[in-house]
């Protein structure tokens, strides 16, 4: 048989396919058996030379293909057990590698190789992901759905696992146990938001929450805690001091970080968060609120303060600058320096915000005299309903009549209204309350006349580039009128103009209002305003390619050059090529062994078998050639494993059960395969 798994035994009598006294040649896999005679509810077919052959099924029936996915329920929504999440994240993390670049990277910030290790720190792709989450969800079952990152998407009518999140460095995220309780992402390409958790939450799944990191190793009971923002950093200031430190998901989360340091025994906290606060009032805010519930807990607050040059203690300590740890009234004076010159440069409206609560506490008569709190709700009235309707229910729970607040701030509006210019970058089109609208000219003047219940704009346009031609994708990017985000799609440029793929992309949430040319509009509104979209190219072949002067070799993991892996180059294959990922270029002794490992192949079969079959592997990537390698013999002599080793030298995920063809695949998707499949 073509499939090198089955094996083929001798069996005494009786046969247990057939039932027949004497043996027969049986190969078997699974529920799918072959034997020599037919018995009834088998089927008899012939070989490519005319030969018949018997199958049989075991259970009397054909054994069922394996089901799709099944659909993201709201039993699957909520976060796995801890337990759960610590298994499933550990089995991913053993399956990545760590790329050249990131882990360079960690040195630089000071982490040795045994650390980096220890740590579990991994590289998280573009390519691959699907097979990844589907031998997980064959391992773990449908738990997996409860595991932040794991999702479920649909290509051309047919639904598989996959994983969600940006390309970066993963980042573990444990509890005073160590185990793994969420991944956090250190993002390769950032658009102002470097760090990101593993998340289902926008795909209807779970979210990872806002877990405080305690690093491994970190013991218990820890008298002395330092307290900082930033899981890496957290890692590294502990390392590079001996100092126990965990890190909150933000300043703002002192309140989990509490309970962290109570289930330390934590007696003295030291404080060591960023630079921030210097220039960010609502971070400045929250560290004197962190300090000062710390100190009503009963612990003893200290400080650690750095030259400013350094943003955080992490890179402080890279730069072996001298740390100062200031405590008692030393401490309390530098934090409230710190809080005096982060909100110095306030605006009205800002402290206006923050003094919202505390008016809403003395009644409707001191909220309807506060000019500056009135101005707030007015504001985000015309330019965040959103968060306006918040605002509002948070009035309503204070007894405020939400009638006579309207009432009140209808003259504000206005007049912020009237002293919008007319037009923003997208001439004729605006973003206005969450939506795009046309800016219609009238006898009254101009009018904003809605186009749509969402705003959207292009914020990367993909050169699709496989060797020979070149076709663009927009990734566009929006929100709805009431403030959920939409989810980044890819739209074919040439689909774009028609707007058809809004209802399918948005599953109809995104509406198109009725009116003559609205559509037309719609689609000028949405290049007009998409003026910082970023371009890059995406290259969907595998093999060498020039890029910026240098060739450089294509893979499903992006490209090597003469100095090691490039992190700025993206390749995107087909799910049968996905296979084809290169681990980063080993070095030294690894080379030699990697080397004698290949040659070792040699073993397996006589000269004339494995000679050509290792020199094919060799000479792929040396350029074209017009000739194949066919491998043919009798069933059970390993065929398809001797076959998936030699493809192994271009993917160590091209076994026998994930080779990219099969005898099922036509000439037309062959050809596509080879063609893709550049120098390999």
């Amino acid at each position: 048989m073509a499939n090198g798994s089955w094996r083929n035994a001798t069996i005494s009598s009786p046969c247990p396919i057939c039932g027949k006294p004497d043996w027969c040649s049986v190969s078997v896999d699974g529920n799918l058996a072959a034997c020599r005679r037919l018995k009834e509810g088998g089927q008899v077919k012939a070989d490519a030379n005319g030969s018949p052959y018997y199958l049989h099924w075991l259970s009397g029936t054909r054994s069922p293909a394996s089901p799709p996915p099944p659909p993201q329920s709201e039993c699957l929504s909520e976060r796995a057990d801890i337990d759960t999440l610590h298994a499933v994240y550990s089995a991913l993390l053993a399956r990545l590698q760590l790329s050249a670049a990131h882990n360079n990277n960690l040195h630089i910030r000071g982490l040795r190789d045994p650390e980096i290790d220890q740590l579990g720190y991994r590289t998280l792709t573009g390519p691959g992901r699907s097979r990844l989450a589907q031998e997980l969800l064959d391992k773990f079952g449908d738990v997996v759905f409860q595991v932040p990152g794991f999702t479920i998407r649909e290509r051309n009518g047919t639904r598989y696992v996959t994983l969600a999140g940006a390309r970066g460095l993963l980042i573990p995220v444990r509890d005073i146990r160590g185990r793994i309780a969420a991944l956090k992402i250190r993002r390769d390409e950032s658009d102002g938001q470097r760090y990101s958790f593993l998340s289902s939450k926008r795909y209807g799944g779970p979210g990872p929450g806002a877990p405080v990191h305690v690093p491994l190793g970190v013991p218990s009971p820890a008298s002395i805690v330092r307290l900082t923002e930033g899981d890496l950093k957290a890692d590294i200031a502990f390392r590079r001091t001996g100092v126990p430190t965990i890190s909150i998901p933000g300043v703002s989360s002192w309140r989990a970080g509490i309970e962290a340091l109570k289930g330390l025994n934590a007696k003295v906290v030291r404080l060591a968060f960023d630079k921030d606060a210097r220039n960010k009032a609502p971070v400045a805010r929250m560290l004197a609120a962190t300090a000062e519930r710390l100190a009503a807990e009963g612990f003893t607050v200290e400080f650690e303060r750095w030259p400013e040059e350094y943003k955080g203690i992490d890179d402080a300590l890279a730069a072996d600058a001298f740390v100062e740890i200031l405590s008692g009234d030393s401490a309390q004076r530098a934090i409230a320096e710190i809080v005096a010159e982060g909100t110095s440069g306030e605006s009205p409206q800002v402290e206006a915000k923050h003094r919202l609560a505390d008016v809403l506490t003395k009644g409707q008569e001191t909220l309807f005299r506060d000019r500056e709190v009135l101005a707030y709700l007015a504001a985000l009235a015309e330019e965040d309903p959103a968060e306006f309707a918040c605002r509002r229910a948070q009035a309503r729970t204070a007894g405020i009549r939400l009638r006579d607040l309207d009432t009140v701030i209808a003259p504000l509006r206005r007049e912020i209204r009237s002293q919008k210019p007319p037009a923003v970058c997208g001439g004729a089109y605006r973003i206005s309350a969450g939506r795009i609208v046309y800016l219609k000219p009238t006898m009254q003047g101009v009018v904003e006349v809605p186009l749509s219940n969402f705003w959207a704009c292009i914020s990367d346009t993909v050169i699709l580039d496989d060797g020979v031609s070149k076709s663009a994708a927009f990734g566009i990017e929006g929100g709805l009128v009431d403030g959920r985000p939409l989810p980044r799609v890819t739209v074919n440029a040439s689909e774009f103009p028609r707007m058809d793929w809004l209802t399918s992309a948005w599953q109809g949430r995104a509406v198109v209002f009725a009116g003559q040319g609205a559509r037309d509009h719609l689609r000028c509104a949405i290049e007009l305003l998409s003026t910082e979209r970023i371009e890059r190219t995406e290259f969907l072949h595998t093999g060498w390619r020039e890029i910026g002067g240098a060739w450089a070799y294509l893979h499903a993991g992006g490209a090597i050059g003469s100095d090691g892996p490039i992190e700025t180059v993206t390749v995107t294959l087909p799910s049968s090529l996905a296979g084809f990922q290169l681990p980063a270029p080993p070095i030294e002794r690894k080379l030699t062994e990697a080397v004698r490992a290949s040659l070792r192949l040699l073993d397996l079969a006589p000269p004339r078998i494995m000679f050509p079959l290792l020199a094919s592997a060799y000479r792929a990537v040396l350029g074209a050639c017009d000739f194949s390698i066919h491998v043919s013999g009798p069933s059970g002599v390993f065929k398809t494993e001797t076959t998936a080793l030699i493809q192994q030298h271009f993917g160590r995920g091209l076994d026998a059960r994930h080779l990219p063809g099969s005898w099922s695949s036509t000439a037309n998707a062959l050809e596509v395969q080879a063609f893709l499949a550049k120098d390999a």
